[in-house]
């Protein structure tokens, strides 16, 4: 018996970038449809990748590309006055 190669050739190792500065790379996620207890019922999260510091912020409108980035400017780069 013979057996064939289906996968492609292994390459070498590439190191991992290593960060360097608070929201270099962030993780953001959207929870929505939550009860309706007060005006907000859905969350955005941002997390930080290097120091998995979260920031949870409240919302009840439906979001967009250009509402999202709002927030994230007044949240995170206005906030902790990071360059932009």
């Amino acid at each position: 018996k013979i057996k064939l190669c289906h996968h492609d050739p292994v390459s070498l190792f590439q190191p991992i970038s290593i960060l360097t500065c608070s929201f270099e790379v962030v993780s953001m996620n959207f929870i929505s449809e939550l009860l309706k207890l007060s005006e907000y019922n859905k969350i955005l999260i941002i997390i930080d990748k290097l120091t998995k510091f979260s920031i949870f912020i409240l919302y009840s409108m439906k979001i967009t590309e250009i509402k999202t980035a709002e927030l994230f400017f007044h949240y995170i780069i206005f906030k902790f006055e990071i360059p932009a």
